[in-house]
């Protein structure tokens, strides 16, 4: 399947996609939490940082330009500085804003949430859900159906705020049959599912099937039965159900069920899985693919998704990273590194970052780089390139060439990620790493750790690990070297001239 998979993704193409539905803005506040309120019994969160998404349908459209679609925004946003900082999220996102239109009647939706290094602690909706100004529905509605023929796809995005309407999808189900562009929803939680009719593809979760349907969702059988139920009344192509840990059930019209298993992951925050599913689907089945291979994609992609905290987006790289699974995929540019950094330090997550030439891999290395992971969530060792070890130990290091050595770390189960680097010391990195956590052994005590004032600098601390006695890289090669000299010759080795 990872063949299948890479070969998947590299079908995508570049499809222009119609993002239509519920715009929002997604703040995050980041912090921790040290005390109780002398106030009340209630924490008290002491902010480091915040930060600011695209939500709702403006995730679905985000997702789409990071997989490599050409998005289209569409849909009512407020009259406000929230509308406005939208607005500049999304084209800073190369997202089309051409068909966002502004309500001077109704607030641009903001959720809020608070966290406590990766745990939610509450949310705060600031949002309308009354019917639009019918001339802003109107002029929305046309924009739509004109921009549909010059589109490969289209999705809606209900979160149930007023701007989905029964006319609006019948207008978009007509134009999207006559252009053979699949229509796809991602419904509202709640509501008359009835407006939905003529979409070719409905993507509701567990909870939503069962209320647009009655049916509760337990097995293979009863999905099978409230896919077709959907189908059936809604006049669909097909139905796609998520269902949590367990995956997806993809059903075609007048085909059985068939469930798509999740992969094992580690599950953060099911925030915006939805919206993968969406966007994946869309790029795939605007390039022609099969249903069943569009949603293994998106379940792949999903799972990366759920690992995040927040709607973040997935990229082409992640999810054949994710197909692959090799420990190849641990190995990063400095470029790659810098993004996936600033991807795991909005979510929360406790950077640890050790450097060295970790030549011949001995016990003491594995013992340090076992205690520096429990200093944090995920652990980047940066290794000397061979130009710099050499430049550092002399002409004879080192010993095993930077892609074995890259490797070999790689292939640790506590290592997350290794990156090569040519300079004679590690700073030049670390000022776009910006660890939380910078680990070097014991002998090199606090003062000693090349970086260390700069991690500290940047808001970060110093650790280190005692060494394991009697074990270096120098004194391993001198010992091997003179067992080698030795054996040389002797019975079981052969002398070369």
């Amino acid at each position: 399947m990872p063949d299948r998979l890479a070969q998947l993704v590299g079908a995508l193409g570049k499809p222009r996609v119609l993002v239509v539905g519920d715009y929002m803005l997604d703040r995050y506040i980041w912090g921790s939490v040290e005390r109780i309120s002398q106030e009340a019994p209630i924490p008290v969160l002491k902010v480091d940082r915040r930060d600011e998404r695209p939500g709702g349908a403006g995730s679905v459209a985000a997702n789409v330009t990071a997989l490599g679609g050409r998005p289209v925004a569409a849909g009512i946003i407020g009259r406000d500085d929230e509308g406005r900082r939208l607005r500049e999220l999304l084209r800073a996102a190369s997202i089309s804003t051409a068909g966002l239109r502004a309500d001077p009647s109704r607030p641009t939706t903001v959720k809020t949430r608070l966290l406590a290094r990766s745990q939610q602690m509450l949310r705060v909706d600031e949002e309308s859900s009354h019917e639009i100004d019918p001339a802003i529905s109107r002029r929305l509605a046309a924009f739509c159906i004109g921009a549909v023929p010059g589109c490969d796809a289209v999705v809606v995005q209900d979160h149930g705020k007023g701007m989905v309407t029964r006319s609006l999808i019948a207008a978009l189900a007509r134009v999207c049959r006559r252009q053979h562009a699949p229509l796809i929803v991602d419904p509202a939680p709640a509501g008359d599912y009835s407006k939905y009719t003529g979409a070719a593809l409905l993507t509701p979760n567990r909870a939503e099937a069962r209320h647009a349907t009655g049916l509760r969702i337990i097995d293979a059988d009863s999905a099978n039965r409230a896919a077709r139920k959907l189908i059936r009344s809604l006049h669909l192509d097909a139905a796609v159900i998520t269902l949590d840990r367990e995956g997806m059930a993809v059903t075609p019209r007048g085909r059985r069920t068939q469930i798509v298993p999740a992969d094992a992951v580690e599950v953060y925050d099911v925030t915006g899985a939805g919206d993968v599913v969406a966007a994946v689907l869309a790029l795939s089945l605007a390039g022609g693919q099969r249903l069943a291979d569009a949603a293994h994609l998106a379940n792949t992609a999903a799972g990366i998704q759920v690992g995040k905290i927040g709607s973040g987006t997935v990229s082409r790289r992640e999810v054949l990273e994710r197909a692959h699974r090799g420990f190849e995929a641990k190995v990063k540019s400095r470029s790659d590194l810098e993004t996936l950094c600033s991807d795991l330090h909005s979510r929360g997550r406790q950077v640890v970052f050790t450097n060295g030439c970790f030549d011949l891999l001995h016990i003491g290395h594995v013992w340090l780089l076992e205690e520096a992971k429990k200093f944090g969530d995920v652990l980047i060792v940066a290794i000397n390139s061979d130009a710099s070890a050499r430049r550092i130990k002399g002409p004879g290091r080192p010993i095993i060439a930077e892609n074995a050595r890259a490797g070999m770390l790689a292939a640790l189960s506590c290592v997350d990620y290794v990156t090569v680097y040519d300079e004679d010391t590690p700073i030049p990195l670390l000022k776009r790493v910006r660890p939380d956590v910078i680990v070097k052994g014991g002998e090199y005590g606090k003062g000693g750790v090349v970086g260390g004032k700069l991690v500290e600098s940047m808001g970060g601390r110093i650790e280190n690990v005692p060494m394991v006695e009697g074990f270096s890289t120098t004194e391993v090669a001198r010992r091997a070297g003179r067992a080698a000299g030795k054996k040389t010759g002797t019975r079981g080795y052969v002398r070369r001239t």
